[in-house]
């Protein structure tokens, strides 16, 4: 079952604070349907366990699954990624997941995703 919110948001907080001590950054992954103005913007039950199961095919098992924003947008956190800059690593995560994806929601469904990979940089304390 994903994280709800409240509690992926709680999870994403304690990796950016691991990352601060480690210098490893976490990357943030967010799947999004573009969805037409009016139209609700809740993901149908069936189109987000799609989705999740998605991405538990095509992430490790450390990584975290869950909502970022409640029904409306998965996300996923990549934990303790890399030292590197994200580029390349960012390019073979979303091609990975965006054939799982394929392999997994109707082409209709498939054609509206937003799937974006972001290295969260460590906050600097001051």
């Amino acid at each position: 079952m994903p994280f709800g919110e409240e509690v992926f948001r709680y999870f994403l907080a304690i990796e950016r604070k691991r990352s601060e001590r480690s210098g490893r950054s976490p990357v943030l992954l967010l799947l999004d349907i573009q969805r037409q103005s009016g139209v609700s913007s809740r993901l149908h039950p069936s189109i987000a366990r799609m989705l999740f199961a998605a991405l538990r095919r095509s992430l490790r098992e450390t990584d975290l699954i869950g909502w970022y924003r409640d029904e409306e947008v998965v996300a996923a956190i990549l934990t303790q990624f890399t030292h590197e800059p994200l580029r390349d690593a960012s390019e073979a995560i979303v091609q990975r997941v965006r054939r799982a994806l394929r392999d997994s929601v109707p082409p209709a469904v498939e054609r509206q995703l937003s799937l974006g990979a972001y290295q969260l940089p460590p906050r600097v304390n001051r």
